[in-house]
């Protein structure tokens, strides 16, 4: 015998066990970031421009939904960027 009997019996319930549960895990993680990709986009490349308050005081750009922080310091950070 070449082999230890328990290294065989990992590597069988490796393959049947583990490895089939792996496979799922990794196509459902692939389509989870397909899925998010075109907003991570559409969030990367927005201006934030236009934002609404919300009752926690957080500014949420208007266009595309992205929390940009405390109300306070966005009206700041703006007021030092206009003339």
């Amino acid at each position: 015998m070449s082999e230890n009997w328990i290294v065989v019996a990992f590597q069988a319930w490796f393959g049947w066990k583990v490895l089939p549960a792996l496979i799922v895990f990794a196509i459902l993680l692939v389509l989870i970031a397909l899925f998010s990709l075109p907003s991570i986009i559409r969030r990367a490349r927005c201006k934030h421009e236009r934002f609404h308050e919300t009752g926690a005081c957080d500014a949420i750009c208007s266009h595309c939904g992205k929390n940009l922080g405390f109300i306070g310091a966005v009206r700041a950070e703006r007021a030092k960027e206009s003339p």
